[in-house]
């Protein structure tokens, strides 16, 4: 039983450490189990990875699982966890119940619960509860912290009793995904899996306290525990040092898990350092972002003077950005003999770049996946149908009418399976405006390079009917 930490900043080869040293040793030792822990969604790349590290292109004694995969390989090997587990849309449900029974106790919820999307903010909220083992102990301290503060106290305070009456419906009947971890946690260490496993966890940033629960019982359960922590070299690793630091929460999981080793009285070894050259880091042909990585919010300044694997470029609209990057996009696969999977796009808001650069990759016929849950009631035709209920529900409220009327209709079929979009002149002309008009606010706001001119589109979808408008006015005077 023993801790090994791997330590090293942003591409200095951690990864590429463990999954050779992995194969290595899985290759060498085919007895004896290994399993790599990594976030859900690398799952797939990492055992891509591994298989071409191979020599057999096959990997027999490497598994390769997140926290919830392993927990669920460990619950068929016991016959444990028997318990439905609740996804996000069973959570919602049952929370909408409970506070439906008690709205009445809820002074700040109850009347937004029937919002909306609201149900959905306070399940996030408790999922967050859960995962960090908040209990009503925990909760009650809150409250009693924010006295000076009205609104968020009414707001914790339902919260609690939200919190009471969710655990209360589901206990003995479901689990929550975040409550697998810890029935993992009471029951890894009667796993014959686990027994004399080598176990590597990578790609973590930090690890929240159920986890730590749970890495405390790997590590005695197992024949030793690698962990990778991103960490500049230049950073002492045996104090928390101040919460502003750049890397403090590098430093607070490594003495974490070491604070974790010592009580348990599980030996701590000699920390690894990958590599601190740069020309054996993922930045060894791009010296200026190999400068970026190493100078980033670090004090005092270094200058960098030949920046030539980075620009900056700034525009208007979000679309006259998705429209430069499509124009280098093209540069890349014509002149720099690119692949399309070799560019990548990343966007801080998708909820507002993703459907800009959908629409503008189909455009330009280049193949596009967006990493971006979409919620079903996006859907135009679930949008139809809850209009519809609504109008009959709230007895044909104008707001609902008129919403049934807002829904898309702005795709025109031009026969043989091809669709096409309203023209902004056409949009313009529906809302009653004549094409002076139109091109008038053209010359005001032009597209640019775009391929639409977006400015037009909304201030079409903004405006109101005018001829309808006009008539409405003339019957209210001659009245």
């Amino acid at each position: 039983m023993s801790l090994q930490l791997i330590l090293g900043g942003s591409g200095r080869g951690k990864t590429h450490f463990i999954q050779h040293m992995v194969t290595k040793e899985a290759f060498e030792n085919p007895g004896k189990e290994y399993i790599i822990i990594v976030p859900e969604q690398f799952t797939m790349q990492t055992q891509k990875e591994l298989i071409q590290l191979s020599p057999f292109k096959g990997i027999m004694n490497i598994d390769v699982q997140s926290f919830v995969r392993l927990a669920f390989r460990i619950f068929t090997e016991l016959g444990a966890g028997n318990e439905p587990v609740l996804d996000d849309m069973g959570k919602t449900m049952i929370l909408k119940k409970v506070l439906l029974d008690k709205q009445d106790e809820l002074g700040y919820f109850g009347r937004n619960i029937h919002k909306k999307g609201y149900i959905a903010e306070i399940k996030s909220f408790l999922s967050e509860l859960v995962q960090y083992g908040i209990d009503d102990e925990m909760l009650g301290k809150m409250i009693n912290s924010s006295l000076k503060k009205p609104a968020l106290r009414r707001k914790l305070e339902d919260m609690s009793v939200a919190y009471r009456a969710f655990l209360d419906y589901i206990n003995n009947n479901y689990i929550t995904s975040e409550e697998v971890i810890t029935v993992l946690s009471e029951i890894v260490n009667r796993s014959e899996i686990i027994k004399g496993s080598i176990i590597c966890l990578d790609g973590f940033t930090g690890f929240t306290p159920l986890q730590y629960m749970l890495l405390a019982e790997l590590m005695k359960t197992a024949e030793k525990v690698f962990v990778t922590v991103a960490i500049d070299d230049r950073e002492p690793v045996t104090s928390l040092g101040a919460k502003h630091r750049l890397f403090h929460m590098s430093r607070k999981t490594i003495c974490k898990l070491r604070d974790i080793a010592y009580e348990n009285k599980i030996e701590v070894c000699d920390d690894i350092w990958t590599s601190k050259k740069d020309e054996k880091s993922r930045f060894a042909n791009a010296p200026s972002l190999s400068a970026l990585e190493k100078n980033l919010f670090r004090y005092p300044l270094v200058k960098y003077n030949n920046p030539e694997e980075i620009s900056i470029h700034l525009l208007k609209q979000p679309g006259d950005e998705v429209s430069y990057i499509i124009q280098e996009i093209k540069h890349l696969l014509r002149e720099d003999e690119c692949r399309y999977r070799d560019i990548a796009i990343i966007a801080g808001d998708l909820q507002t770049y993703g459907i800009i650069i959908d629409n503008e990759m189909k455009q330009a016929g280049f193949p596009c996946f967006i990493d971006q849950k979409k919620s079903v009631l996006t859907n135009p035709f679930v949008e139809m149908i809850d209009v519809i209920l609504d109008i009959f529900i709230k007895d044909f409220a104008y707001t609902i009418t008129e919403r049934q009327d807002r829904c898309p209709a702005q795709i025109i079929d031009c026969g043989n399976g091809k669709y096409r979009f309203l023209t902004e002149l056409e949009c313009w002309r529906l809302f009653g405006y004549s094409d002076e008009d139109y091109y008038a606010a053209e010359n005001v706001n032009p597209k640019g390079n775009a391929i639409v001119n977006r400015t037009l589109y909304k201030q079409a979808g903004n405006s109101i009917v005018v001829p309808i408008f006009e008539a409405i006015f003339e019957q209210m005077l001659c009245e």
